[in-house]
């Protein structure tokens, strides 16, 4: 079992929060090695210096090693330009004028590497007058109208955001398939390149079935409510007698509407004229749901499922997370792992839910410690003692 497709591929790391270290910790997972460089003090996810460990941090900095260097110092710039001329991938997601001002944006680095990957995801793209704000998941779900099309219609209360930053783990994807995609190209052509993408870029992925049909006809979506503006029911989110959810599906075919009326105990729907065809519950989809919340009322969740899937229909439990962590189907599918930190002790979190057939994704290295491989790390990129100790000494590093 080798180490992972990515063995031998170094990575420059100079992410924080979340969109970033996703994609670093995706790298880390598939082989790479990871260099995390970090300011004095520490990331903004790890929290205050006497704080416990964030698990935001923690979830996402695996298989990485961590340095800490003050890039605003001489010194500490030439680090960093000496583990870029020593890497294969370099990675971050500041403000692009804030890496300009650095001197270590893409024109700077490639200076002295040109197979240099150089990837980096701002939050409204680096072109425009938008481009220096500073990017954040639910600012972006808001821009990019992912959140304005969430909640119901007519409902006074402010348009509710996803529950999860489904925006950072989006873009954190895409910088991680850049960077693959860009090593393939390099194996070809002996060059690196820049790999750019943006929040606001997988923000408006993830709409891709409400975005695209505006596009097409101008005609603005309505909010989503139970399940998607462009669905009727059975598609939707139901509560049971007991007060737990189930989602269902509908399914595919003619048959799904008369099966799921005989499943539910409402037969008289079918020919209903009100529901009798897929355009006719689409324009009368609000009294449909009255109509089918009341008879989803009458049985608990998990005999709703069992009776709804004989009914060759598809649905699935509205999970809380106990639940989910219960069931055997992570584990399973390796969606998690076992992981460690000294001021948490052991703990499971997310795998990279990528499936290869000639290695496993393991956990070579637990989230670093401040600092805790700096001077490993420098002594690899060829600074002696001497040197090391010099930039300790004026705190240069740490």
């Amino acid at each position: 079992m080798s180490c992972g497709p990515l063995h031998g591929i170094r990575v420059a790391d100079m992410t924080q929060m979340l969109a970033g270290p996703v994609a670093t910790q995706m790298l880390g997972d598939l082989g790479a090695e990871v260099i995390k460089v970090e300011p004095h003090g520490g990331e903004r996810a790890r929290g205050g210096a006497t704080d416990p460990p964030r698990w935001l941090f923690l979830g996402r900095n695996r298989n990485k090693r961590g340095i800490v260097v003050d890039l605003k110092r001489p010194e500490g710039l030439d680090v960093m330009h000496r583990l870029a001329s020593q890497s294969d991938v370099f990675v971050h997601n500041q403000r692009p004028a804030a890496v300009q001002r650095l001197g270590l944006g893409y024109d700077d680095l490639k200076q002295i590497n040109d197979r240099l990957v150089y990837a980096s995801a701002s939050g409204y793209g680096d072109r425009g007058e938008l481009s220096d704000l500073p990017g954040q998941d639910m600012q972006l779900q808001a821009f990019s109208g992912l959140a304005g099309i969430n909640g119901y219609p007519d409902d006074p209360r402010p348009s509710p955001p996803a529950g999860a930053a489904v925006v950072d783990s989006t873009t954190g994807i895409l910088i991680a398939l850049g960077v693959m995609a860009a090593l393939y190209d390099r194996e070809k052509t002996g060059r690196g390149q820049e790999v750019k993408t943006s929040l606001l870029g997988g923000a408006l992925l993830l709409q891709e079935n409400s975005f695209g049909p505006y596009l097409a006809t101008g005609k603005l979506p309505r909010k989503a409510g139970n399940g998607h503006p462009g669905s009727a029911p059975p598609y939707g989110i139901w509560r049971a007698s007991d007060g737990k959810e189930l989602g269902v599906s509908s399914g595919v075919g003619p048959e799904v509407w008369p099966n799921f009326c005989n499943a539910i105990g409402r037969p008289q729907l079918i020919d209903d004229p009100r529901f009798s065809t897929a355009e006719n519950r689409l324009t009368n989809r609000d009294e449909l749901f009255e109509c089918v919340n009341e008879a989803m009322a009458a049985r608990p969740r998990d005999e709703w499922i069992r009776v709804i899937r004989k009914a060759g229909i598809w649905a699935a439990p509205v999970s809380t997370y106990d639940e989910l962590t219960a069931s055997t189907q992570l584990d399973d599918n390796d969606l998690l792992v076992d992981n460690n930190y000294p001021a948490a002790g052991d703990f499971k979190s997310l795998n990279t839910p990528i499936s290869l057939g000639n290695s496993k994704t393991v956990v070579r290295h637990r989230p670093p410690g401040l600092g805790e491989h700096t001077r490993e790390v420098l002594t690899e990129l060829g600074y002696a003692t001497a040197e090391i100790d010099s930039m300790y000494r004026k705190n240069v590093v740490a």
